[in-house]
């Protein structure tokens, strides 16, 4: 059955307010953490990392993971569905050109509507998103302010229409802009340095300092070959040695440093055996360069 915005009367009306309002009630608000296997030019940390209050709009529940391409990692809305995306290791500034892009396909004659906050209490509406999802901020935000949220809500006169699928939200202009990729200063499972880990250490250390951070997060990685808990505490202990030399290499502020031991997960994915196990003993270190009063 076809019902359109302009033949409702007041009574359907009504019943479809309660349809909706029983249907948000059944999707409690949601606070999702995401891995994505989305891949963006700009570094990891330019894709929204987390999700709040998602609701699917009318499409019943149980039609979601249906509905949805990869259940696992997009997000359905259907008619009046909203969904909000937080930047917790970045944000979205204003700069030059568009400044972030939804990712996410819906039909043409649908409309997708895009807000923006930067705590997430109050949201300014940013506009209709252009079937490119690309945006540019600069109409609505204020010169130097970061701003963590955004809201996206689908709308269409045909209640039979298609759904919008929600992919993420990177961020063009963002002031996380520093992910060094390093590959492993350690021999092979072990905690003992490589001869030329120091000199190498010194070399991070000086870009780290050039973008006066406000939090330095090291990331250490595994291949595959061994028990899980053995290879996050070889990993572990890896990343808190090499935490403890930035430190002392920095001369900064050592609550500013975060060691995170990450085992064998996000593998990188290589035909050949050997290569893999060298691509995924590999470091990763997250400068976060904010230098205003705000989170990140």
């Amino acid at each position: 059955m076809k019902i359109y915005h302009v033949k409702l009367h007041f009574k359907q009306m009504l019943l479809l307010s309660f349809i909706s309002a029983y249907i948000y009630a059944q999707t409690p608000d949601t606070h999702i953490q995401i891995s994505s296997r989305l891949l963006s030019p700009l570094g990891d940390t330019a894709l929204a990392d987390s999700v709040h209050n998602y609701h699917p709009g009318l499409l019943p529940p149980s039609e979601i993971m249906e509905k949805s391409d990869n259940p696992d990692h997009n997000f359905v809305l259907s008619i009046d569905g909203n969904i909000t995306w937080e930047f917790k290791n970045n944000a979205l500034v204003e700069g030059p050109g568009n400044d972030l892009q939804i990712l996410a396909a819906w039909p043409s004659d649908g409309t997708l509507k895009a807000w923006i906050s930067k705590h997430g209490r109050h949201f300014t509406y940013l506009g209709e998103v252009a079937q490119s999802g690309l945006l540019n901020i600069e109409t609505v935000a204020t010169s130097g302010q970061h701003y963590h949220y955004i809201k996206l809500r689908y709308t269409h006169n045909n209640y039979d229409s298609l759904h919008a699928q929600i992919y993420g939200i990177e961020a063009i202009n963002g002031p996380a802009i520093l992910n060094i990729p390093v590959k492993s200063m350690f021999e092979a499972r072990s905690t003992d340095w490589q001869q030329d880990a120091a000199e190498r250490i010194n070399v991070i250390a000086q870009q780290i300092l050039s973008y006066n951070p406000k939090r330095i997060i090291i990331e250490v990685y595994s291949d595959t070959r061994g028990d899980a808990d053995y290879l996050t505490n070889l990993t572990q202990t890896q990343a808190d040695l090499l935490c403890d030399k930035l430190r002392s290499a920095c001369k900064i502020n050592p609550l500013l440093f975060f060691a995170i031991g990450l085992g064998a997960s996000n593998q990188i994915i290589c035909e050949n055996a050997d290569d893999a196990i060298k691509l995924n003993q590999r470091i990763r270190i997250c400068i976060d360069p904010l230098t205003g009063p705000e989170k990140i």
